[in-house]
């Protein structure tokens, strides 16, 4: 069930009005479950704008074990970086990231 309304809020932030370009980033994750981890990511946000609440679709490469993982993230944009919170599909396991990106302060 948590699945299920993870994915939802993700799928309504990301399709919310489109009044700013997507981001992409790079970045670091934690897999915060039993089987931790971490990670090497790249995330795709709703916004590029600072200052904001972002949802995200994130890929990891997990160092420590060689797993991949693939995530929805709500996320905060500030001037250079998304500070993320979300959940990793593949591992089953909550997780917090650090992206650098190019944001937008207009």
């Amino acid at each position: 069930m948590k699945k299920l309304a993870l994915t939802a809020s993700a799928v309504m932030l990301l399709s919310g009005p489109a009044s700013a370009d997507a981001l992409f980033s790079f970045g670091l994750n934690l897999a915060l479950g039993g089987g931790g981890g971490f990670g090497a990511t790249a995330g795709l946000w709703s916004t590029d704008q600072t200052d904001s609440i972002a949802g995200g679709l994130t890929g990891t490469y997990y160092l420590d074990t060689g797993l991949s993982g693939i995530g929805a993230n709500v996320g905060y944009v500030s001037d250079g970086w998304v500070g993320s919170f979300g959940y990793d599909f593949l591992r089953a396991e909550p997780t917090v990231g650090l992206n650098i990106a190019n944001t937008d302060d207009d």
